[in-house]
């Protein structure tokens, strides 16, 4: 049995657990504009003198001003004309995806922004045979910031990533004004620290550069105080006296009217009531401290739990029931297009009709390059090559270049080369060198010309070891990935290892130097995946990742796994008692529990965020408390999961943490229980 079996299961964890993202200017200090991320007051804002909306395409800014590099940022550009027509945008050529842009009325565009160089860059609407552009209309950051916002008490692990960054340590590292604790150089272009406690809003990011100078980016981080409509979750300080909740739609926002909310504390009912016209309701009792538990629960939503926690406002995210909605699948994103050629070179220069630095084949192997672009997510396997990217020697056909071409994913990426033996017989390759091209930014439709010099041989090896394995898992899949920061990772076939047993040691070797150039800021990023052989599912399953990390004495160890949870209340199948869940696991303590609750045809029924340290969780009685019932009479399947998240604190939960991109450590196993 391969790991092809666990695809639903972590299709789930990324997923389901949502409610539901040129370097020379660093020495220009590039910045925000100061004054343009509010909506712009221009004179007449797309309207006539006559009060009628100018039909006439023109952008006349856009909001906020700058972002990072990597893209992804929700925009609006404000102007006219946007009505009535089929548009295309784009920010220095790069275009965005259909699927990203959303008329808001004819003179207000929201877009998603596509990756992009460092610097200020034009933005241009095209439609109905018009164009319009605003130049330099918007700025893009050299740094990305990994979350974006956080409560006011601050405490929140923040991971920075730059291009054509010099991060190193003693340098300035501060938001809005107060210097990042615990902070940790990964690399020139990757830092990690902890946030100071900060009264709420956005605040400046302030680091300093290569010659020790100060860059800043202006409004990078926003610290929220009560409820947060972007991510939810909990906020506002130790709850004294009085409980601020809100219940959001998850998908859009909106406020649920007329949800009913539950307060208890001590497993006790204290409070209930209904929400108003804005989705809030506010308890406030003078005995009303922490830790609580708050259930929301409407017609045609799943119903939500938060359990133990201690703080003063509450965002709760409630999924609203959707029946299947038959139809054609949505358009498709337009993939960029990359080509060039290869070339081999080394200590004697570029453009050699031989590949030296690849030993020669033996009858029936061939010399063979393959060339990729970088995942953007380390869960995501080796990539395939495709044809018009695999380039085999040819002895008789004498050139210093080989040409490749192959379409590409969206967004910041690098190009890579691996060259080395094919054999024909049994398909196996064995790489002897690489080469990289880096600063890559591809936009839907973009065709980009990338040469690669493979002169990096591949002669390192790292040992992963494993020291101590939670009970039940008895295979592996361990993936080492070289971590290019914003630029995503290398993944190749032969450092992803999977088989019986679980190994204490695993060495992997044929990896490339990091003082090599274009990998000085590389480190290692390295994914296991434990589950159990035994199993037709493979459930349970234990899985790590440990983030951009060297090698100490070659060695990377990944301890302090979390075991599978075990379903203990109610017994496996059995009827439901008491409203009580619980269950047990081995291993380390997680920091966060996360159960999902849903009829066998995947229809959500209840949802429960819950401390890690606790394993049982008892839920109001929906039938004393006004909640929306149990399903009778059928049996409903229980996903659970148990995380580890670095440096967290529950009391600062939001619903961004539900997504294993967060994780170090996370266990998961599903059960089944009936409803008498």
């Amino acid at each position: 049995m391969t790991f092809t079996v666990l695809r639903r299961v972590l299709v789930l964890a990324a997923f389901l657990l949502l409610p539901l993202s040129g370097c020379d200017d660093i020495v220009k200090k590039i910045v925000g504009v100061p004054g343009q991320d509010a909506p712009p007051t221009f004179p007449d804002f797309g309207v006539d003198g006559d009060g009628t909306v100018d039909e006439r395409l023109g952008i006349t800014g856009v909001v906020p001003s700058h972002g990072s590099f990597t893209g992804g940022q929700t925009v609006k550009i404000y102007g006219s004309g946007f009505g009535g027509k089929e548009l295309t945008v784009t920010f220095d050529g790069k275009e965005v995806k259909k699927t990203d842009i959303q008329v808001l009325s004819p003179v207000q565009l929201e877009v998603v922004t596509p990756a992009g160089r460092v610097g200020p860059v034009d933005v241009k609407v095209e439609g109905g045979g018009e164009q319009a552009v605003l130049t330099g209309g918007y700025t893009y950051d050299p740094v990305a910031l990994d979350p974006t916002s956080g409560p006011t008490a601050g405490g929140t692990l923040v991971t920075i990533q730059g291009k054509g960054t010099d991060f190193k340590a003693g340098m300035k590292l501060e938001l809005g004004g107060l210097p990042l604790t615990d902070v940790e150089i990964v690399s020139a272009t990757t830092v990690r620290g902890k946030t100071a406690p900060h009264a709420q809003g956005p605040v400046d990011l302030v680091f300093s550069d290569a010659s020790g100078a100060d860059v800043t980016i202006r409004e990078a981080y926003t610290y929220y105080g009560s409820a947060n409509p972007l991510n939810g979750g909990l906020g506002g300080g130790k709850l004294n006296g009085t409980l601020t909740v809100t219940v959001l739609n998850a998908q859009t926002r909106a406020p649920v009217i007329d949800a009913q909310v539950v307060l208890a504390k001590d497993r006790q009912l204290v409070l209930s009531g209904k929400t108003d016209g804005t989705g809030t309701i506010v308890f406030s009792r003078t005995d009303l401290t922490g830790p609580v538990a708050v259930s929301a629960s409407a017609e045609k939503y799943e119903t939500t739990t938060v359990d133990q926690f201690d703080a003063r406002d509450l965002t709760i995210f409630l999924t609203p029931i959707i029946p299947p909605q038959p139809g054609p699948l949505p358009p498709g994103q337009r993939l960029g297009l990359i080509e060039g050629f290869v070339v081999f070179g080394g200590s004697t220069g570029a453009g050699s009709t031989t590949w030296n630095i690849v030993p020669e084949p033996k009858p029936g192997q061939k010399k063979r390059v393959y060339v990729y672009t970088t995942n953007s997510l380390i869960r995501f396997g080796a990539p395939f090559a495709a044809s018009t990217a695999t380039i085999d020697f040819d002895a008789t056909q004498p050139a210093t270049a080989w040409p490749y071409s192959m379409y590409s994913r969206l967004g910041s990426l690098a190009v890579y080369a691996i060259a080395g033996i094919y054999t024909d017989a049994t398909g196996k390759f064995e790489p002897y060198a690489m080469g990289i091209a880096r600063g890559l930014t591809i936009a839907p439709g973009d065709y980009v010309k990338v040469n690669v010099l493979i002169n990096i041989p591949l002669t390192e090896k790292v040992t992963v070891e494993m020291p101590s394995v939670p009970s039940k898992m008895n295979r592996h899949r361990v993936r080492l990935a070289i971590d290019l920061g914003a630029e995503g990772f290398i993944v190749r076939d032969d450092t992803e290892i999977e088989g019986d047993g679980v190994p204490a040691s695993l060495p992997i070797g044929r990896l490339p130097s990091f003082n090599k150039a274009g990998l000085g800021d590389a480190a290692y990023t390295v994914d296991v995946l434990l589950d159990n052989a035994g199993s037709p599912t493979g459930l349970p399953i234990v899985r790590a990742t440990e983030r951009t990390v060297q090698p100490v004495a070659g060695k990377i160890i990944i301890d302090k796994l979390i075991g599978a949870p075990v379903q203990t209340k109610p017994s496996p199948g059995g009827p439901l008692q008491g409203n009580t869940i619980a269950w047990t696991y081995d291993g380390a303590t997680p920091n966060l529990a996360v159960t999902v609750i849903q009829r066998p045809d995947e229809t959500p029924v209840w949802r429960i965020i819950s401390p890690g340290t606790q394993n049982i969780v008892k839920l109001p009685d929906p039938s004393t408390y006004g909640l929306i019932g149990w399903p009778t009479g059928t049996t409903l399947v229980w996903l659970q999961w148990l995380a580890h998240l670095p440096g967290y604190d529950y009391n600062t939960f939001n619903y961004s943490h539900t997504s294993s991109s967060y994780w170090d450590r996370w266990s998961f196993d599903q059960f089944s229980f009936k409803v008498p």
